[in-house]
């Protein structure tokens, strides 16, 4: 059985690379009912899995409204960081532009631009379909991945929206952007850098793809818009991340099969200009943050709590509170009963 709910996903993820289909979460929430119907499981899927699905198709259809309050933009952060943290190796080179000028050919579609949009497509699928392995080989790590995987979501859009970052493909185009909308400049708040020329690698590869479809088939009028400013964190760094930590301690050593394959998802994200180094970086830390708060900080407080309970400042007085007033009547009628 397990081979075959592979092969069902192996073939969703192909069909949808051949007709250019995103691989939306609305997608992968569906095609991971049809592995549930496969295993014989879907009455626990659904009873497990309901509020979690809920919770990320309603993240991911509000992404857009994060572009919605209007704090300025940043650039200058990040190209500062990624500068300084390769000044040794690059003398002052952004790894993006480097890899550009050694990998990228604008003329013509090579192997690593379909390797990079392949991985970059598998944002969702991934994390998706490994809580669909931690739900079958265990039911408790799963709730547990369930509830970092939100949380993490969370910050990550709490950040979107007080910190928007561009990045760098639009960074480096968005002189021409400013032409055609005066409304950037206010966006911008301090000077905007002015850095090489950046390829939208995404794009570029897409033009020359199997089909041109390139869309939401069939989910996408149910979006409140793209978040093109929501570089910071890295999303695509921060979900490997922590499949990586799940996958190790529920399957121990296999699971350090996701370090290598994190560290493509840096290359891939960094080659498109997609993300700054300093983005992935940040989702890394996000994600590590994230699992050891749910999985050690908040069963450590709720022991040591069960254990040392706060105390109550009202104790002292419920003793008074609870005990009913006596009126007048009542104690006159007490005091001859007691002379009696």
């Amino acid at each position: 059985m397990p081979f075959v709910v592979a092969a069902y996903i192996l073939a969703f993820a192909i069909t949808f690379f051949l007709l250019n289909v995103r691989m939306s979460v609305e997608w992968v929430a569906i095609a991971l009912i049809g592995a549930a119907l496969l295993t014989g499981r879907a009455k626990a899927f659904f009873r497990d899995w309901g509020v979690f699905i809920v919770a990320v198709v309603a993240w991911q259809v509000t992404d857009g409204l994060a572009t919605k309050f209007n704090f300025p933009w940043h650039v200058t952060e990040m190209v500062t960081v990624d500068r300084w943290m390769f000044q040794p190796v690059l003398h002052g080179q952004l790894p993006t532009i480097w890899l550009q000028r050694h990998l990228f050919n604008p003329a013509a579609l090579s192997w690593v631009d379909i390797l990079a949009v392949v991985v970059y497509s598998l944002h969702f699928l991934l994390p998706l379909g490994a809580g669909f392995i931690l739900w079958l080989a265990n039911r408790e790590t799963f709730h547990k991945y369930a509830t970092c995987f939100v949380v993490a979501a969370i910050l990550g859009f709490a950040t979107y929206i007080v910190f928007p970052a561009v990045p760098p493909w639009m960074a480096a185009q968005y002189a021409s952007h400013c032409v055609r909308n005066a409304a950037c400049y206010k966006l911008l708040g301090n000077p905007f850098p002015v850095i090489p020329w950046v390829y939208d690698v995404w794009a570029h590869t897409m033009k020359g793809w199997i089909s041109t479809n390139n869309g939401n088939a069939g989910f996408a009028g149910f979006s409140l818009g793209y978040d093109q400013v929501g570089a910071m964190p890295s999303e695509h760094v921060m979900y490997p991340t922590l499949v990586f930590l799940f996958m190790r301690r529920q399957f121990g050593k296999i699971g350090y099969i996701m370090v290598p394959y994190t560290l493509l998802v840096l290359f891939c994200i960094v080659y498109m200009g997609q993300h700054w180094v300093i983005d992935g970086i940040v989702g890394a830390l996000y994600a590590v943050t994230v699992y050891v708060a749910v999985m050690k900080v908040y069963p450590w407080a709720r022991s040591y709590f069960a254990r040392n309970p706060l105390p109550n400042p009202l104790a002292d007085f419920e003793p008074r509170l609870a005990r009913p007033a006596l009126s007048d009547e009542m104690v006159t009628i007490d005091t001859r009963d007691r002379a009696r």
